[in-house]
């Protein structure tokens, strides 16, 4: 392949998953719970020019100015320098996630091109764009986008100083990708690179398992990746913002470090806790549709770990995966930096299939196998008509569930076909393409109009309708049981979460103006005399899916005013 053709193939693929990335962006509501946090916060940032502290955007003025300690302000700079460019919108929130995803995409097409050949490269961009979870990352305005293109970043640099390329300017790439992790998330981005070389070590040894000197060779390259320059640079890029944000926010980083850092790795953080192998469960369904190809890839990688590139590729899969496992709080993201590595082992797999040089996936099992996952992929696109069982019709767009049915259907049987066939490139084609094109129709054709969902768009619209905001209504809205943030975002902010124990003491207070609140908090905890204050003003129905439950929400008007 001539490099002009590479060029046009990559830049065609950048163009077009960077198109598919940004489409519906700003039609579809943002996704409770972590969207309007990171939206509200960034949005407060843009309002209120202060960039040193990441703070609450919503509730009352003393609430709004409590600093959000969850995350480094580089998420909220990107997102907020988006809002000052393209508007105060959900699609300015997601901008930042979208072009991360594309550029990293574009950085590993190059390095990759220039070091293992231009198939694989290809087949790694096509397969790590198209991947589930990476796709879901780059369409939220969440840290996780621009996390992986720093984290990749510095493991692509670990591999070249591993592969010999030693140059200073390799290495100060190196931490200043881990300097822009650390301001997007902490620490989590040393876990990796620690994890990573751990593994790669044992790989690396040649001696017995107790010796010393064996585990000094494997280790002895290390040196070069200067970690004195990497602590100055760490600390130039850094340092700045922690000791602005010492000075004005003084329990930030304790509060930051202890919490979110610390207790979750000992405890699961709000729930969010399971068992050993979580990953190993939930990544069928997060690298989705290439899982299919996983247990091969492996296979194959493991073959082959003598191949410098392979070994490093599996030795970033392997360390952050355990690291993952170990830490107490999970979430389905958490091992996304391991999805370059495992797309690069994937990418290989193809192209080793494609020339034949194994027939794994000519056997007769194997073509058994992908039936199987074509009809799981079919029964996947019958999902959206559940929402027939609960909602009406009218809530739920109809015709773009029998389109993303349809897509989905297609999908699982050109890939059975293509594999029966023994067309592996086509199969994987197939593959890629049919997920992307299920992520199109149901951002264009089903989000947007399935109204079951958009409920905080509605509870907002209603609010509106009352004049409920605007810095008139500061301190007057409050949200009691239902309490998603993004009723926030779309109500301009100034709505202030309750818990139900605040009903308890609602009388010995003034009545705020308007309130949101689910039919069950009215009927079954709000006393009468509080009921006779108020006026129902609107009721919605719809799907309460950060709560898992199907939920009836109020809006109520104070009588009198």
């Amino acid at each position: 392949m001539s490099r002009w053709k590479f060029f046009v193939l990559l830049v065609l693929l950048l163009v077009s998953f960077l198109g598919v990335y940004l489409l519906g962006n700003g039609r579809v509501h943002l996704w409770d719970r972590d969207e309007p946090r990171y939206a509200n916060a960034s949005r407060w940032m843009a309002r209120t020019q202060d960039w040193v502290v990441p703070r609450w955007g919503f509730g009352t003025i003393d609430e709004a100015r409590e600093p959000r300690t969850a995350k480094p302000p580089l998420i909220y700079w990107a997102q907020a320098a988006s809002m000052k460019t393209f508007g105060d919108t959900t699609f300015a929130a997601r901008f930042p996630s979208a072009v991360a995803t594309t550029a990293l995409l574009g950085l590993l097409g190059i390095v990759l091109a220039r070091s293992v050949g231009q198939r694989r490269a290809l087949w790694t961009v096509f397969i790590l764009g198209s991947a589930g979870m990476v796709v879901a990352s780059s369409k939220m305005c969440v840290t996780d986008a621009v996390l992986l293109l720093f984290i990749t970043t510095m493991l692509l640099a670990v591999a070249a100083v591993r592969l010999g390329h030693r140059a200073r300017w390799i290495t100060a790439i190196l931490w200043l990708a881990v300097a822009l992790a650390g301001l997007t998330k902490g620490p989590v981005v040393l876990g990796v690179m620690v994890t990573t070389l751990l593994v790669l070590a044992c790989f690396d040894r040649t001696g017995k398992w107790t010796s010393p000197r064996a585990w000094l060779d494997a280790v002895r390259w290390w040196r070069f990746l200067r970690p004195v320059m990497g602590l100055v640079i760490i600390c130039v890029v850094v340092g700045p913002w922690l000791y602005l944000v010492s000075g004005r926010a003084p329990g930030f980083l304790t509060e930051s470090i202890s919490h979110d850092v610390i207790n979750r790795m000992r405890s699961g953080l709000e729930g969010h806790k399971g068992p050993p192998g979580f990953y190993l469960l939930t990544i069928w369904g997060t690298y989705f549709p290439w899982s299919l190809l996983l247990p091969a890839s492996l296979i194959l990688a493991w073959r082959h770990r003598h191949l410098p590139h392979v070994r490093f590729a599996l030795s970033a899969v392997i360390g952050p995966w355990i690291m993952m496992e170990l830490v107490q709080t999970k979430l389905v993201h958490y091992v996304l930096p391991i999805f370059p590595a495992l797309a690069f082992l994937t990418a290989d797999a193809i192209v080793r299939f494609a020339r034949r040089q194994y027939t794994d996936l000519e056997k007769r099992s194997w073509i058994i196998t992908t039936g199987v996952w074509g009809v799981i992929v079919a029964l996947v696109g019958l999902l959206p008509w559940t929402a027939l069982w609960v909602f009406d019709r009218a809530d739920v767009p109809v015709f773009g569930a029998a389109v993303f049915t349809g897509v989905a259907c297609m999908m699982g049987l050109v890939t059975f076909l293509c594999y029966r066939a023994k067309n592996v490139r086509f199969a994987a084609l197939s593959m890629g393409a049919g997920f992307i094109g299920l992520v199109v129709v149901m951002y264009t054709l089903y989000l947007p109009d399935a109204k079951y969902l958009r409920l905080p768009v509605r509870i907002s619209a209603d609010l509106k309708s009352l004049g409920a905001t605007g810095e008139g209504s500061r301190g007057r809205v409050f949200m009691i049981g239902y309490r998603e943030p993004s009723v926030a975002w779309y109500q301009d902010g100034t709505i202030a979460e309750r818990d139900s124990g605040w009903l308890d003491s609602l009388l010995s207070q003034e009545l705020p103006r308007w309130v949101v609140m689910t039919r069950s908090e009215w009927d079954q905890f709000t006393p009468p005399l509080v009921q006779d204050a108020y006026d129902i003003k609107s009721t919605e129905r719809g799907w309460n899916y950060a709560g898992g439950k199907v939920v009836e929400v109020l809006v109520l008007e104070k009588r009198g005013e």
